[in-house]
């Protein structure tokens, strides 16, 4: 392979890999934290105990009150 073609492929590859880490870096929080809407009645079932908390945040930026449901095992 002449070198032109080899720093091309070097730069095509460098370009791919650092995309990647981007764009899984900007879009972390919708690979990992996976939203689902459930019921207000909705009841969990685990084979062992836990708690559910409920803990009332207010968030300052949309003057709105929001709820953060946590479980406790």
């Amino acid at each position: 392979m002449n070198k032109r073609l080899l720093s091309r492929l070097t730069l095509a590859l460098l370009a791919f890999v650092v995309l990647s880490i981007s764009a899984f870096y900007f879009f972390q929080d919708l690979l990992v934290f996976q939203t689902v809407s459930l019921e207000a009645n909705y009841a969990y079932r685990f084979d062992q105990p836990f708690e559910e908390y409920s803990i009332p945040v207010t968030e300052s930026n949309a003057g709105t009150d929001v709820t953060l449901y946590a479980l406790w095992f």
